[in-house]
């Protein structure tokens, strides 16, 4: 993959990718594996592991049906899967999701969401 690289150094990442590392968390976060979130997204090949690692390295990207089943399954709205990539209100709803959730959450898992957050931010500073 070729990584780009802006004026001031810092890397851009493209709405697939900023999915995917979306997914990898929350799927993460959920104690998931690749094969688990595969079934339940009902890939079923052999490749069905591939698939899902190829979604989350932002190397393939998923259909409006596959989004909704993908939120479902990851226990988002769908929205926050489509808004990642839209500045401003990208930060806005990570920002909303911290303060929702954070009586709920763990300090580990409040950390993710602050590192997220941080990078969205410096995404929407583009």
């Amino acid at each position: 993959m070729t990584v780009k690289i802006d004026s001031n150094g810092n890397q851009v990442l493209n709405y697939p990718e900023i999915l995917g590392q979306f997914i990898k968390n929350r799927r993460i976060e959920l104690g998931m594996s690749q094969e688990e979130l595969a079934r339940k997204m009902g890939y079923t090949s052999e490749n069905s592991r591939a698939t899902i690692g190829k979604i989350e390295a932002g190397k393939q990207e998923l259909t409006v049906s596959k989004l909704k089943l993908l939120a479902k399954v990851l226990d988002v709205d769908v929205t926050i899967l489509v808004t990642l990539d839209h500045a401003p209100s990208t930060g806005e709803v990570a920002y909303n999701i911290i303060l929702k959730n954070s009586d709920n959450l763990d300090v580990s898992a409040l950390k993710r969401l602050i590192t997220y957050y941080e990078m969205l931010l410096e995404k929407e500073k583009l």
